[in-house]
């Protein structure tokens, strides 16, 4: 089942619409546009819905936000799609001439697709220019932004937290921040529920709290601390837009499991990803928000798609969503790191990072309002999927856990809603590429 960009996807009998507040998209496949951008509804649920970020940054607009949506990947490879056990060859396949086919086809300034097990690289692909105006040609190591994607991470790391006794993730807001008197539709929703979308937060800051979204985009990135803190104080306080327990696509929801995090270890939630997670995965490259220096054209710009052509927008603060929106969507990293992170998801990753059963705790949607689990839409068959969008890049993942295998394509352009169905059609031609 597909559902793309600014569209309403049906399951189940369920309306779910995916809402965020990022530059990205996000749907409940992990897509986020609500605060600027046009929702996203991908497969999702309204109780699980696709994400759907908090707008786009144009012309400066603070409503920039990325869509995460679910558009669907086939529920099973064509073939014997190769696993994490098939450790015959460590070559990488180049996957660059589909990549190509895929940019031209669709008009593309930039396009990266990397397929992996639960150990190893499989296939790497990548085409196209860093700035459509300009000359200079992605490359494998590349910076990617992953918009909505980036949730996957700070679930993560909250499972990691709740393992090391620092984080709890049944832990209610009012626990949590026992010297704000949070209103009391809030004070029993936990951590957990914040990261299935289940706050009853805003689905849109931008439409339902223009000031609040405003003000993060006049914080900046000068006092995170502070920042996310008075965002996290405004929300809290304040009775919630939606019905807590039920799905309704939030990056506040997110930003807020930040401002926990923060509060819990005393450190911005960028110095504790950057220190549990990142190096740990061996994540190097990765970094936030837009990523290159403006001067040089060295990584990949987002751009805007105007009267058909693609308008790339420099690196800088335009160029993504506000820095405090960070655990909801601002992460970019190079495609072979990004899939370090995802191999962990299928059953790799560092010895020891996280139990079976916290593993195995992310992925599973039991007593959730819909189909979103901790961090990644879970589609029929149990596979994984998130999309995420600042409404000037997209990234797409797929996750077969039962396979051991895993799918991720990016470019470096919006809108979500034009190319996250293209990007699920993709999956089936790059699995076949991979077989013997």
């Amino acid at each position: 089942m597909k559902c793309f960009g600014v569209a309403l996807w049906l399951a189940a009998g369920l309306l779910s619409t995916s809402c965020g507040e990022d530059p990205a998209t996000q749907p409940t496949s992990g897509l986020d546009t609500s605060d600027g951008a046009a929702e996203v509804g991908v497969d999702v649920d309204e109780p699980d819905a696709a994400a759907v970020p908090d707008g786009e940054p144009e012309t400066h607009s603070p409503d920039a936000t990325t869509a995460d949506a679910q558009v669907d990947g086939p529920a099973s490879l064509p073939g014997d799609a190769v696993g994490s056990d098939s450790s015959t060859s460590h070559e990488v396949l180049r996957l660059d001439e589909l990549a190509e086919a895929f940019r031209v086809e669709h008009s593309l300034p930039g396009v990266g697709i990397i397929a992996f097990d639960r150990k190893k690289v499989l296939g790497l692909g990548v085409a196209g220019l860093r700035w459509a105006a300009g000359s200079s040609p992605i490359e494998d190591q590349d910076k990617f932004h992953l918009g909505s994607c980036t949730k996957a991470m700070t679930a993560t790391l909250a499972a990691k937290l709740d393992e090391t006794g620092e984080l709890a993730l049944d832990a209610n807001l009012q626990e949590l921040f026992p010297d704000v008197k949070v209103h009391v539709e809030l004070q029993a929703v936990t951590v957990r529920q914040l990261l299935r979308h289940e706050g009853g937060l805003y689905s849109s800051l931008g439409s339902q709290a223009p000031d609040l979204w405003s003000s993060l985009w006049a914080a900046g990135d000068t006092d995170l601390l502070d920042t996310r803190r008075d965002f996290a104080e405004t929300v809290l306080t304040t009775a919630p837009p939606h019905s807590p327990g039920a799905y309704s696509y939030s990056n506040t929801g997110y930003i807020l499991v930040g401002a926990a995090i923060e509060q819990a270890l005393g450190m911005t939630w960028e110095s504790v990803i950057e220190a549990q997670l990142f190096q740990p995965f061996g994540m190097e490259g990765c970094g936030f928000g837009a990523p290159g220096d403006v001067t040089l054209v060295d990584q990949p710009w987002g751009h805007r798609q105007k009267n058909g052509q693609s308008q790339g927008v420099p690196p800088g603060p335009q160029a993504d969503n506000p820095p405090a929106l960070g655990p909801a969507g601002t992460v970019h990293c190079p495609l072979g790191s990004w899939a370090k992170f995802m191999m962990g998801h299928l059953g790799g990753g560092p010895p020891g990072f996280l139990s079976e059963a916290s593993w195995s705790g992310l992925h599973s949607t039991e007593g959730a309002a819909g189909n979103y689990a901790l961090g990644w839409l879970v589609t029929q068959g149990g596979a994984l999927q998130h999309f995420g969008s600042n409404t000037m890049n997209l990234a797409g993942a797929w996750l077969y856990p039962g396979d051991g295998v895993g799918y991720a394509i990016v470019t470096n352009t919006g809108p979500a809603s034009a190319f996250m169905g293209p990007m699920g059609d993709l999956v089936p031609l790059i699995a076949e590429a991979l077989e013997p």
